[in-house]
């Protein structure tokens, strides 16, 4: 029983993380939506092509390190990896190869105030 208890309460915690998750996600999105007007896509645009050209500038037609380049140019991987498949759809870059590893099992994109560690 009290093993239950135990794996009930691991539970709870896991679905209060997840829950807080998502009401920060709808918060965020909302606010995002909210401030997006023709001027701030114009900025977000240009911002993104400014990025766009300081990676075809970093990496002419070869393979990348996703790791030195995103630090080279001040984003992080997940970024850099939106921001190459944003290339790839605009027609600016083809991908012919995709090399991974085993992670660590950590999600970056969390904030650390929502992991439980505190």
């Amino acid at each position: 029983m009290e093993e239950l208890m135990k794996e009930l309460k691991e539970v709870l915690e896991t679905e209060k993380l997840i829950t807080a998750r998502l009401v920060d996600s709808v918060v965020r999105s909302v606010q995002l939506a909210s401030s997006i007007t023709p001027e701030m896509q114009e900025l977000y645009e240009q911002w993104v092509s400014i990025i766009a050209s300081q990676i075809m500038r970093e990496v002419p037609d070869c393979e990348i390190d996703i790791p030195a380049i995103a630090e080279k140019i001040g984003v992080k991987e997940s970024s850099l990896l939106s921001l190459i498949s944003y290339m790839q759809r605009k027609g600016s870059i083809y991908v012919q190869k995709v090399t991974f590893s085993k992670g660590n099992s950590v999600n970056e994109e969390i904030c650390d105030c929502l992991k439980g560690d505190n």
